[in-house]
């Protein structure tokens, strides 16, 4: 007869505790010293608390501290690389505190016993530790996690603690133990698997044979009837917990608050565009170089086999998106378009900043995650990894990775992308989407060899009015009484700027105001405000029906606090944890001298962080959404820095950051609060001038933008502004940022496009027409000259068009003849507003640049997406009437002698 735990291992995760680990590593390691580890130690000690200084067991020879050992019970998962040198991070730094601990750092061994196995990862850095770790590029993150984590290793110095740990890094020996080893001594030592493990005898090998061959016939239905339980359960739960609109943001201090509003019925799709050509092999689609200059339904994006990077502002409705196709696959209505593709997959949503948290400090992966997330979210309790690894190899599933840019440290963002390519590369049976901002993806992009690109487009008018129509419904029941409040929000909302109303998440703040009887503010720093404050009064109001009083008198300030510290803390990739927000907190609490003591005041940032939470303003350690984020990081520097003439420290903010454009809508909101209150522009022009670079496209770019919304800036400087954008655009510079263009005002050169919106401003217009006029005498180059009179006329002639008059000038229009030599383009742009242009237009260009130049489709030199037809083509379809016939017949003499048509007798018909 033999043991059943010869032949299989035991069940050493069963154990009921940690410290039942522990012990039981204790009785092995205090086993071999009298074995084989007799030489080596002479005594061993278990200490007292679980996890006490990173020490499970001390070893010791003659006194002295020689060896420890590190214990894990890891059910769940193999242990990640983070773990690892997080356990060994702990032990050193407390080393750092408590030199007792080692007493010869040269000859001292460190044992790292895991009840499980260690992750590919980790086995790699145990196997050469002292040259992996040094190379690792989350070290520094790391060991701040592990000081702040921990109140007596809070006071070491970062620098000099990491200084220290690179010489024990070179010196530390490191022994790792699996489960696989403990088994082995296990078997070996008898009387130790007795007194830990109950154990089963067995009469023969056929017994064993016989029960895993009844298991395996019960183990294929049982997971089969678990995954259809789970299915029926997960469609109900997934819809109900995915089908609400949260009004983030969007309480008003009167009036009605929405209610019971499902995305099934408020949903507007939005329309999407090519973000990037699409290719099958080193040719374009067809289908998709067809449609990249004009708008898709959400349709016609998924027609294609490969996976999605679904890009969009903020606000956009990425995340609306994901929930809106989620429940449609499940209600089994997607059969439209290229959506009928997945009516028959199962979705799941992941949201990428919540996992990278997990994956980083716990080491789960994306099925580990999703199990935790069905639990917790979605109240599945019967569910585990084998039912969801079963579901991803048998069947078809769909899974959204939302928010790839809320994840701002790089290396964690680039380990998450590599993890979606990963998971989709073992898993044949996945499609992927994956959102993302447009600022926070073009750091790390997919392979485009296996991702298509698309971009979500803000809404135009029909959107608007549909959205309004369809929120009004759910709000409303009286039908003449909705019909009247209606057509009064849309004409609030018809006189606010394009950019403000077009964005969904901002149109939708905007209608609750309206349907409050809020007057809609018109700029974007009062719709910022007016929505933040709205969100923090209201509840404001509710809080004092429950009588909670807050501990800080000044919220707006705290606030503001708390949003610099987190913005300066993002652009400059360092950790945030709620320790250290209530730091921060609890340092500005002291300054303004509303405590005066450290232990009050780190309550009332406490009470403050949960006071915050309730609010839904933050939330896990950052702002709920970027909105609140911008706005009070932005009063933050207005209050504190503007507001007191700490000028330089103000001036120094904006110089270190104004080249980043993540803080571009931070300084958009600044530099409205000070023009609201001033009413000269001496104060803006002194703030412009000192950080205007006239080389610098990024600093133009942001200057240019926020002119149509800036008042007390003098007439001098924006003409510069502007002279300085056009003489970058001629010279071919560009940012460097590649932000999202307007679609009809798309270009490959993005100063050009934002110069394009500003002409369209009332404002602008009579400013850009003195520029025009001065650097038209300004410019004397040929070349330089040449390239001024064609963005002139791409700038005028689409103008034109949309407002039926060419509302620019110039000194000169005949001076531009002199130039039409140098380039196609500026020739066929100089007759357009001639009479009679197209008989001269043709000559000229046979002259000036060959026959088969006129066969040929020209592009726009700065607008790329337009182009003039062939001259030929327009030419001919001038004559369309019997009348000018006869003067067809003599210019087409007249062209064939110019070498048009082979010379011979020509034969020509009139019109019918």
């Amino acid at each position: 007869m033999a043991k059943a735990y010869n032949s299989i291992s035991f069940p050493i995760n069963d154990l009921s505790s940690p410290r039942k680990f522990e012990q039981l590593i204790y009785s092995i390691f205090k086993t071999r010293l009298q074995d084989d580890l007799a030489s080596k130690y002479d005594d061993i000690f278990l200490m007292t608390g679980v996890g006490e200084k990173g020490v499970d067991i001390l070893l010791k020879r003659d006194g002295a501290n020689i060896g420890s050992i590190q214990c894990k019970l890891n059910k769940s998962h193999n242990l990640s690389k983070p773990e690892v040198v997080k356990e060994i991070l702990k032990f050193l730094l407390f080393y750092l505190t408590d030199k007792s601990l080692i007493n010869d750092i040269d000859n001292y061994e460190y044992y790292f016993v895991v009840s499980g196995n260690f992750s590919g990862p980790s086995i790699k850095l145990l196997s050469d530790f002292s040259n992996e770790i040094l190379n690792e590029p989350n070290l520094s993150l790391w060991i701040e996690q592990v000081k702040n984590k921990y109140a007596t290793l809070s006071e070491l110095d970062l620098q000099e603690s990491q200084n220290n740990l690179n010489e024990l890094f070179k010196k530390l020996k490191i022994t790792a133990i699996i489960d696989a080893d403990i088994n082995s001594w296990l078997v070996k030592y008898d009387h130790i698997s007795k007194e830990f493990f109950q154990q089963k005898l067995v009469i023969d090998n056929q017994s064993i044979s016989r029960g895993i061959k009844s298991i395996k016939e019960i183990i294929k239905p049982d997971i089969e009837n678990k995954t259809k339980l789970f299915l029926d359960t997960y469609r109900k739960a997934a819809v109900t917990h995915l089908d609400n609109v949260k009004f983030i943001g969007h309480y008003v201090s009167i009036g009605t608050k929405p209610r019971n509003i499902k995305v099934t019925r408020l949903y507007v799709e939005p329309h999407f565009t090519v973000n990037k050509v699409i290719k099958s092999g080193n040719k374009p689609i067809e289908e998709f170089d067809r449609r990249k200059k004009r708008e898709l339904r959400i349709h016609d994006v998924f027609r294609r086999s490969r996976h999605y990077i679904i890009l969009g502002d903020p606000g956009a409705g990425k995340s609306l998106l994901i929930k809106h196709l989620i429940i449609r696959i499940l209600n089994k209505r997607a059969n439209i378009g290229g959506l009928i593709n997945y009516k028959n997959h199962i979705p799941f949503r992941i949201e990428l900043r919540n996992y990278n948290y997990y994956r980083h400090n716990e080491g789960m992966n994306f099925i580990s995650y999703l199990v935790k997330l069905l639990k917790t979210d979605y109240q599945i309790n019967d569910i585990n990894e084998q039912v969801i690894s079963y579901i991803i190899n048998k069947k078809k599933t769909i899974f959204f990775f939302d928010g790839l840019d809320e994840i701002f440290d790089l290396s964690q963002k680039n380990n998450v992308k590599e993890d979606i390519e990963s998971f989709i590369t073992v898993n044949q049976n996945v499609k992927c989407i994956v959102t993302s901002r447009f600022i926070g993806y073009h750091d790390i992009q997919f392979s485009e060899n296996k991702f298509y690109e698309f971009a979500v487009q803000n809404f135009k008018e029909r959107q608007i009015n549909k959205f309004i129509e369809k929120f009004y419904l759910l709000q409303i029941k009286n039908r003449s009484e909705r019909q009247i409040e209606i057509e009064s929000c849309k004409k609030q909302i018809s006189s606010i700027e394009e950019e403000l109303k077009s964005n969904p998440l901002i149109l939708s703040l905007m209608v609750m105001l309206a349907i409050n009887k809020i007057v809609i503010p018109e700029s974007k720093l009062e719709v910022y405000r007016s929505c933040t404050n709205t969100l923090v009064e209201t509840r404001d109001e509710e809080e004092k029906k429950l009588n909670i009083k807050l501990l800080v008198n000044n919220k707006r300030g705290t606030f503001g606090k708390l949003a610099f510290w987190q913005y300066i803390r993002i652009t400059n990739k360092k950790v945030i944890n709620r320790k250290l927000a209530m730091n921060a907190i609890s340092d500005y609490l002291l300054e303004k001298y509303e405590f005066t003591d450290r232990l009050s005041a780190e309550e009332a940032a406490d009470h403050f962080l949960k006071y915050a939470e309730r609010r839904s303003i933050y939330f896990d350690n950052i702002f709920t959404h970027k909105t609140f984020l911008e706005y009070y990081t932005a009063d933050h520097i207005f209050r504190r820095y503007h507001n007191e003439h700490e000028f330089e420290e103000r001036d120094k903010i904006l110089s270190t950051n104004l080249d980043n454009p993540a803080w571009h809508v931070v300084f958009e909101l600044l530099f409205s609060m000070i023009d609201e209150n001033i009413d000269s522009p001496k104060i803006l022009d002194k703030i412009i001038i000192d950080h205007l670079d006239s080389e610098n496209p990024d600093r133009n770019y942001f200057f240019l933008s926020i002119l149509k919304n800036i008042v007390n800036v003098s007439l001098t400087m924006q003409k510069s502004i502007i002279k300085n954008t056009i003489l970058l655009i001629l010279k071919g510079k560009d940012i460097k940022r590649k932000s999202k263009p307007h679609v009809y005002q798309s270009s490959s050169n993005y100063l050009f496009s934002l110069l394009f919106e500003a002409c369209a401003n009332e404002k602008i217009i009579p400013i850009l027409q003195e520029v025009f006029y001065e650097l038209e005498e300004l410019i004397k180059e040929d070349d330089l000259k040449t390239y001024f009179y064609i963005l002139w006329f791409e700038l005028t002639i689409f103008n034109h068009f949309l407002k039926n008059e060419n509302i620019y000038k110039l000194n000169n229009y005949n001076n531009i003849k002199k130039y039409i030599h140098k380039e196609l383009i500026l020739l066929q742009h100089y007759y357009y507003f001639k009479a009679d242009k197209n008989f001269d237009l043709i000559t000229n260009q046979i002259k000036l640049y060959n026959v088969p130049s006129i066969f040929q489709i020209t592009n726009l030199h700065y607008r790329k997406s337009a182009h003039w037809e062939k001259t030929f083509y327009t030419y001919f379809n001038s004559f369309n009437t019997y009348e000018s016939f006869e003067k067809f017949k003599k210019e087409i003499n007249h062209l064939q002698k110019m070498g048009l048509i082979t010379p011979g007798k020509v034969h020509v018909s009139p019109p019918s």
